[in-house]
């Protein structure tokens, strides 16, 4: 269980319960709980008091997809992979046709 401090900052204490709940899965929960609020204190030392901006990753989600949809694609799976990774048909052959294109420049 993680006990964070009594006034701790309402944002460190979200990331440590997310950390905590992230850590308890390969570690010791007690564990976890020193390590989650370490790197929460670790976080308020290095950025506190200033504005960050975390980018939501947009585009490093599509390439992540974009990559998954290449290795998965058999030449007959579109509408599978479409309902898998919550896109169009279209969207699939998009992918596949960019892949291929990207992947043949790197060849020559």
């Amino acid at each position: 269980m993680l006990n964070v401090p009594e006034h701790y900052p309402e944002t460190l204490a979200d990331l440590a319960v997310l950390l905590h709940e992230r850590l308890a899965r390969v570690l010791d929960p007690a564990r976890a709980a020193v390590v989650a609020l370490e790197l929460a204190e670790d976080v308020r030392a290095k950025w506190g008091g200033g504005a960050i901006y975390i980018p939501r990753g947009d585009s490093f989600e599509r390439s992540r997809r974009d990559a998954a949809v290449w290795r998965e694609f058999n030449g007959r799976n579109h509408v599978d992979l479409a309902r898998l990774h919550g896109c169009t048909v279209k969207t699939i052959y998009e992918i596949v046709d960019r892949e291929r294109e990207r992947r043949q420049r790197g060849l020559f």
